[in-house]
């Protein structure tokens, strides 16, 4: 069956690659595209890779990738990365309090759950994810010159949820 375009995200250490693909069909006992076209997508600034940061600025407003890796320097408190390391996570598990010591920005337990706090508000990691993902999806859709409502997001072999 045909699936039209799925945007590939794949979820490295640091950075986020895109890669934005059209198959016409899905083998149909595994379920897998079997013919991928357009393997690599530039970001808006160019570059294939974009760094899975994002800054939260005073008006509630969220940058993402290179520009917020900037952010990194003057707003460290309200600038986020390494956010995949607090996925699944319980908040008093002995590596992700290593973690946070290591943080500038601030992170807290609600119910044993770590939470982030920027400016003002707490935010559930997979919120803070969604937004890069979002962001990933608008380029997707701007290369494209339409919507994108299908994708594959891959981890980490080593990435788990204890």
């Amino acid at each position: 069956r045909d699936v039209g375009t799925v945007a590939g995200l794949q979820f490295t250490r640091q950075d986020l690659y895109a890669c934005i693909t059209a198959s016409k069909s899905v083998h149909p006992q595994i379920g897998c595209c079997e013919k991928w076209i357009n393997p690599l997508q530039l970001n808006e600034i160019g570059t294939y890779t974009t760094p899975s940061c994002i800054a939260f600025d005073d008006d509630g407003d969220v940058t993402v990738g290179r520009v917020a890796k900037t952010s990194t320097a003057v707003d460290p408190l309200y600038t986020v990365y390494d956010i995949k390391r607090l996925i699944g996570r319980r908040f008093d598990d002995p590596l992700l309090q290593t973690d946070i010591k290591l943080w500038p920005f601030k992170v807290i337990g609600e119910d044993n759950v770590p939470k982030l706090v920027l400016r003002g508000k707490s935010y559930h990691p997979e919120q803070v994810s969604a937004k890069v993902l979002a962001h990933m999806k608008k380029i997707a859709e701007d290369y494209l010159r339409h919507a994108v409502t299908r994708a594959v997001i891959t981890v980490p072999a080593y990435f788990n949820d204890g």
